[in-house]
């Protein structure tokens, strides 16, 4: 007799669901570590990534560039917090030395005190060895 259920008077034949499978043959080849590093403040948030190189022993074996996740939260009349991209070292490298083209970007997207906050990150980025000048 097979296992039945009944439901406001209707008889139902209870099945097993079967879980999902699990995919087990994930090639090494195909997947990318990352590090990241975040620093938060009341304003805004910097997430900085690198990417691993391929059978990287160590940590610190990474590619080259950083890319940069920044939200905006600062208070204002707009419903959600507002999220920035930056992967282009020669421009993090020209807000850090005040270059005027690049602050003309940085402008668009902090105030003043966002500036000074940025550059310390792009600092501490240095310092940590995951940007260089």
């Amino acid at each position: 007799m097979q296992d039945r259920i009944e439901i406001n008077g209707i008889w139902y034949v209870r099945e097993d669901k079967q879980p999902t499978p699990v995919i087990d043959d994930i090639n090494d080849d195909d997947v990318t570590d990352s590090l990241d590093c975040v620093w938060e403040t009341d304003e805004y948030c910097f997430v900085a990534t690198v990417l691993l190189r391929d059978n990287a022993e160590e940590l610190t074996d990474f590619y080259g560039s950083v890319y940069l996740k920044i939200t905006d939260k600062r208070p204002s009349d707009r419903k959600d917090w507002i999220e920035h991209e930056a992967d282009n070292s020669n421009w993090l490298l020209g807000v850090l030395e005040g270059d005027e083209d690049a602050m003309a970007d940085a402008y668009d997207i902090f105030d003043g005190n966002g500036i000074k906050q940025f550059r310390a990150f792009i600092s501490y980025l240095i310092k940590k060895g995951w940007l260089t000048k």
